[in-house]
């Protein structure tokens, strides 16, 4: 069991692959089981982001970094999810147990300098065909407030 900040969490290793959580793995062995039933297809874990805006990367200053260190934002998953009308669309997936302010915040400057909607994720079987809230809602449906 590892400890990060105020929160206990066990370390998952599957396929290669380290899961910060069990919560996340479990979620992980689901979207296999879509992928291989046909309903996702492309599942990607942990595919890291870098931040930019207009070709300038975000850069982080710190004591150890004064001329700033590239900001990047990890997903859990990405996947591509079929519609009804038998179209692909993108899903870049969070698997959260808690969710902070800082992991909101993060996520939060990737929405606005990608375009593109994080869906939070808090269970492990939460189905991949679900509609995403308009911009500027509140998206406690799926775990975020």
């Amino acid at each position: 069991m590892t400890r990060t900040g105020n929160r206990n969490f066990a370390r998952v290793a599957h396929d290669g692959i380290i899961f910060d959580s069990k919560l996340e793995f479990e979620r992980y062995v689901f979207l296999k089981d879509q992928q291989k039933v046909g309903m996702i297809r492309h599942l990607k874990v942990h595919t890291k982001h870098r931040l930019e805006l207009n070709d300038r990367p975000l850069l982080i200053r710190s004591h150890g970094y004064p001329n700033g260190r590239r900001s990047t934002w990890t997903d859990d998953f990405s996947y591509e999810v079929r519609e009804e009308s038998g179209t692909w669309s993108k899903i870049i997936e969070d698997v959260k147990g808690r969710d902070t302010y800082q992991e909101r915040f993060k996520r939060g400057v990737f929405e606005m300098l990608t375009g593109q909607q994080i869906v939070v994720v808090t269970s492990s079987t939460e189905s991949p065909r679900r509609t995403l809230p308009a911009r500027g809602r509140k998206r406690s449906a799926i775990g975020n407030t």
